[in-house]
């Protein structure tokens, strides 16, 4: 077996341990295992797995959290500024943006759309385009509704104006700040 053949072994195992894993298989957990017994590399590969379902679980019970008290530092405090978002705009910043500051009612399927987005760190395409737009939206992630990619759209420009005035607004203090030596 070749590096490339037993890495691909490797990589179909681990992902039937996930199967197993997902689908409650205790026996295949099982026979997965007791291969892992006699494989140091698979056994890592499965402890990979599970580190990483340790870390999605972590995310996911504290996600709730931060978003209910941005939600109520939003009700509460309407045009407060909780991130300055620095970077290229990412579509995980617009789905935040759209779910602290909703374009009037989002329907469920929208929203359902935008809270799986809310993870996704894929940077904006450069064409903001609506039509463009909703067309890569749909490649990338599935149908969105219509009114969801106008409301994207809106976002993702608001979002890539504060962007680039906070830029503007660091290179302009980092020139107008005086010389540490007190000369001109």
């Amino acid at each position: 077996m070749t590096p490339r053949d037993r890495r691909l072994w490797i990589d179909l195992t681990a992902a039937d341990y996930l199967v197993a894993l997902e689908v409650e298989d205790f026996a295949g957990q099982d026979r997965l295992w007791a291969l892992a017994a006699t494989d140091p590399e698979l056994e890592a590969a499965f402890h990979e797995i599970h580190d990483g379902l340790i870390e999605e679980a972590q995310a996911a019970a504290v996600t709730p959290t931060i978003d209910a008290v941005r939600a109520a530092v939003l009700k509460h405090l309407p045009g407060a500024e909780l991130d300055a978002p620095t970077g290229p705009v990412t579509v995980a910043m617009v789905a935040r943006e759209l779910f602290e500051r909703p374009p009037g009612r989002l329907t469920p399927e929208a929203a359902v759309l935008n809270e799986r987005l809310k993870a996704a760190a894929a940077e904006l395409p450069a064409d903001l385009g609506l039509v463009t737009l909703t067309a890569w939206l749909r490649s990338t992630f599935g149908d969105a509704p219509p009114e969801y990619a106008k409301a994207f759209r809106e976002a993702a420009f608001r979002l890539r104006m504060r962007v680039n005035s906070d830029l503007e607004v660091q290179v302009a203090a980092r020139r107008a700040t005086p010389p540490k030596n007190g000369g001109p």
